[in-house]
């Protein structure tokens, strides 16, 4: 019961810090073995946003995924024509350039990876324009 409530607790602080901004608290879906649900629930109750349970609620595509399938096009292209009803297609950008390829591709969520503040705020701005209904909730394909 403690965890829960110092999970709850931390996780209200990080979203009373971004309140007001449109920004989300997501959680991770890594947690202590067999206690994932309760994490996830205490996540809820502190006002975060459960990001998914497990690795089959969405795909994420990350740069080893990329480097292999040959580039985001490519990679996105057979992503969004093979995933199962209601999953999301998260892909992982580290550049400005592929942050245009996600875009253009049709991802549904972006995560920005090993950005600065400045390039973050730059391309979350990005986003916003581009996307303007990009979704909060996953699709229902």
């Amino acid at each position: 019961m403690q965890r829960m409530c110092g999970i709850a607790t931390l996780t209200n602080e990080f979203v009373k810090s971004v309140s007001g901004t449109k920004t989300k608290v997501l959680d991770t879906r890594k947690t202590i073995p067999g206690l994932r649900v309760l994490d996830k629930y205490a996540v809820s109750c502190g006002g975060g946003v459960n990001h998914r349970l497990d690795l089959q609620d969405g795909i994420l595509i990350k740069n080893n995924h990329i480097s292999l399938a040959g580039g985001i096009p490519t990679v996105l292209e057979r992503a969004l024509a093979n995933r199962k009803t209601g999953q999301w297609i998260q892909v992982e950008v580290r550049t400005q350039a592929e942050l245009d390829q996600a875009i253009a591709g049709g991802a549904e969520s972006i995560l920005l990876d090993n950005m600065t503040p400045s390039q973050v705020k730059k391309a979350v701005k990005q986003i916003r324009a581009a996307l303007p209904k990009f979704p909060s909730k996953p699709p229902a394909t």
